[in-house]
């Protein structure tokens, strides 16, 4: 400590003692690194703070679209739009889309990072529906995780996509008292399927069971669906 505050007097006579210029430019040379950190420093603590400040916690509506390389997350033109047709203000709450989940569970592939993510999204209440394959849809469905469509609390969604529905077997079927569940509405024929491509073979929607947004489901499947419904 004595040699550094021999060094740092040493330091502030040597450039006392210099005209203006000169300070600083034996500053510049010598003292660059540290000033570009120190810039960047507080560049960072404020851009952080602001961010925090600024930052959105909850969610108008969460979607996830597993298994498709199209251009359909949260910064796509084809979110963007549905913003626009739901009338969310993005500026109050956030509207996710998520793109990147890539898991098969039928394969059984259950130690899978994206699997294990999927599940949290699921368990967790915060993800709406899931979009995916038809197979794999019916094996996240067996095991419970997926809405029975005949909920009263989608009893719109049910009436409106009935013949739309995907069945599965329930794993333990004694808890639904019955030997087939309703758990997805084919979504042929929409957007996500013919304009966007996302799923060129056709896909799945379901809806959580957990899902916090349920009085917003009806809503984007009108819009995955307008172009043939107009």
């Amino acid at each position: 400590m004595e040699r550094l505050k021999k060094w740092f007097d040493g330091e502030r006579e040597k450039i006392r003692a210099l005209p203006l210029k000169a300070k600083l430019e034996y500053i510049w040379i010598y003292y660059k690194i540290w000033i570009i950190a120190a810039a960047a420093i507080v560049c960072f603590a404020v851009y952080a703070g602001t961010a925090v400040r600024g930052a959105i916690g909850e969610n108008w509506f969460y979607a996830c679209f597993a298994n498709t390389s199209a251009d359909v997350g949260s910064d796509s033109a084809f979110c963007r739009e549905f913003a626009e047709y739901a009338g969310y203000d993005l500026r109050q709450k956030n509207l996710v889309f998520n793109a990147q989940m890539y898991c098969q569970p039928s394969k059984g592939k259950y130690n899978d990072v994206y699997y294990q993510n999927l599940v949290t999204y699921l368990d967790s209440g915060v993800l709406d529906v899931l979009v995916m394959e038809e197979l794999e849809i019916q094996t996240l469905g067996a095991s419970g995780r997926l809405l029975d469509l005949e909920d009263p609390r989608v009893a719109a969604v049910y009436e409106k996509y009935k013949d739309r529905l995907v069945y599965c077997t329930p794993y333990r079927a004694e808890e639904y008292g019955k030997d087939q569940v309703a758990v997805g509405i084919d979504l042929s024929g929409s957007v996500l399927v013919g304009e966007h491509k996302a799923y060129p073979d056709g896909c799945v929607l379901a809806i959580s069971s957990q899902a916090p947004h349920m009085d917003q489901i009806e809503s984007f499947l009108a819009f995955l669906f307008r172009e043939a419904e107009e």
